[in-house]
C-alpha cells in the first residue's frame, strides 16, 4: 500500500507539472511525450499572431482573425490581450464560418459585419495546407504567409499556418 501511495502520488505530481521532469533529469520533456502539450505555448502563439495581425493592419485597413477551430479561437480570445478587452461586445478572433452548426460559435455573431475588412486566419498544422474552399469564396484574395514556429522553453510546441485574408465580401 505504501509502495501504491508512493508511486501514485510521484506520477500525480510529475503529470501536472510536466516540467519537473526536466528539473530532474537535466533535459526537458520532448514535446510530443508531454501530456500537458495542448496546454503550453498559447502566450507565444498569441505573440505570432498578434505581430501578424500589426503587419496586415499596417496595409491601412482595419483587420480581426479567424481560427480554424473552436479551440483555437477561444484561446486566440483569451491570450490576445486585445480580443481579451473586446470581449463580448466588440470580438477580434472568429471562428471560421460554416453552413451548418459544428460548434458554439456557430451561433454567436459572426464576421458578416465586418465587410471590406481583412483578416488573418489562423490554423494549427505541421505541413502546408491550402485554405479552405468556403474561405476563398469569402475574400477578395488569399495569400498564405507561410508556417510559424511556437516555442515554448525553447522547444517548437506547435506550428501555425497563417493566411492574409483581404476584403471581406
Amino acid at each position: 500500500m505504501v509502495a501504491g501511495l508512493t508511486f501514485g502520488l510521484l506520477g500525480g505530481v510529475l503529470l501536472h507539472d510536466t516540467n519537473l521532469v526536466g528539473k530532474l533529469f537535466r533535459r526537458p520533456l520532448p514535446p510530443s511525450f508531454d501530456p500537458l502539450r495542448r496546454l503550453r505555448g498559447w502566450t507565444q502563439a498569441a505573440e505570432v499572431v498578434g505581430t501578424a495581425l500589426e503587419a496586415l493592419r499596417a496595409e491601412g485597413k482595419p483587420a480581426f482573425v479567424v481560427g480554424d477551430h473552436y479551440g483555437t479561437t477561444g484561446l486566440l480570445s483569451f491570450y490576445l490581450p486585445e480580443a481579451k478587452a473586446g470581449v463580448p461586445d466588440h470580438p477580434l478572433v472568429y471562428c471560421r464560418s460554416s453552413a451548418q452548426p459544428e460548434n458554439q460559435f456557430f451561433f454567436w455573431p459572426g464576421y458578416g459585419e465586418r465587410h471590406g475588412q481583412n483578416a488573418l486566419y489562423v490554423q494549427q498544422t505541421s505541413v502546408p495546407r491550402p485554405p479552405p474552399a468556403r474561405l476563398l469564396g469569402e475574400f477578395d484574395s488569399v495569400t498564405d504567409l507561410g508556417l510559424r514556429e511556437v516555442l515554448y522553453r525553447g522547444q517548437v510546441i506547435r506550428h501555425l499556418q497563417l493566411f492574409a485574408c483581404r476584403q471581406l465580401r
